[in-house]
């Protein structure tokens, strides 16, 4: 090779490295900026349902007049402040003990607009947690109801990464509640399921409405045997419950999904006391 040609090569390699540099440094500081954003995000409007729960109780054993109404909890989500980030946030889900903390959104026309948008309704990669109005509405009625979130970008791990952990039988067993907020509830829901599923969209093909395809379904998933799936048979639902399922991809075949379901337990009425929510930060 002549010096002429061994110079532009050199230049060529060095101005791909430096492009190379270049976006790693974007893509480093959109995830950190992500991070930033949803702890921003989380401090205005999230406080501990776990302390706002306690705080409901009574705090001695004064006998208290028998209860005529429903009891209400404390909401720990500020929806008020989360509708003027993005009316389209209408939800929280969080996992107790992992990263998964997350407002819930959903387009009102567009399935897969919040697979590449964040909670404030701009584009990102790293998209956000999301429902799709083609198949669950906003109430979590449905017998089911899939949340969707991705797992890795760019090599980094991104929301729903931490639901890959349930391949592991010690974290499935310590992870066993997620709690959904809404605007006036709490859910609470058991985990009864973990395992990795084909990419068939699980809602499009069943009407789990029909209490023979629901218990169907769920039968054949406790058939799954493999190092990867975990099961609580104590909470494995039947006809007219309502299960929430959390899919991500999965860690080592990215055209296949995991997939967490729970089974709703509880479901509390609860409005947001600022007073509260203030100190329990």
């Amino acid at each position: 090779m002549s010096k002429k040609l061994l110079k532009i090569f050199l230049i060529l390699v060095a101005a791909v490295c430096v492009i190379v540099c270049a976006v790693s440094i974007i893509f480093i500081w959109q995830y950190k900026k992500g991070l930033s954003d949803h702890e921003a995000l989380v401090s205005q409007v999230k406080s501990s349902f776990s302390a706002l729960k306690d705080k409901s109780q009574p705090e001695d054993s004064v006998q208290l007049p028998e209860a005529t109404e429903e009891p209400v909890v404390d909401l720990p989500v500020d929806f008020a402040a989360l509708e003027e980030i993005n009316p389209d946030i209408y939800a929280w889900v969080e996992i107790p003990g992992t990263t998964i903390n997350y407002p819930v959104l959903q387009h009102p026309t567009k399935d897969e607009y919040y697979n590449d948008h964040g909670a404030d309704g701009k584009y990102s990669p790293y998209g956000s947690i999301f429902s799709q109005v083609s198949y669950n509405g906003r109430d979590f009625h449905e017998p089911v109801t899939v949340l969707y979130g991705h797992n890795l970008v760019y090599g980094m791990e991104n929301m729903f990464a931490m639901l890959n952990n349930y391949a592991d039988a010690d974290f499935f067993d310590a992870h066993d509640t997620i709690y959904i907020y809404t605007p006036n509830s709490v859910l609470e829901y058991r985990v009864f399921a973990a395992y990795v599923h084909s990419n068939e969209h699980i809602l499009a093909y069943r009407d789990f409405t029909d209490a023979v395809v629901f218990d169907e379904y769920f039968k054949s998933i406790r058939e799954t045997d493999d190092v990867y799936s975990n099961f609580n048979d104590e909470y494995m639902p039947a006809a007219e419950d309502r299960v929430l399922t959390l899919s991500t991809c999965f860690n080592r075949n990215n055209r296949q999904r995991y997939i967490v379901q729970a089974v709703l337990v509880d479901e509390m009425k609860a409005v947001f006391n600022p007073t509260d929510s203030a100190e329990g930060n």
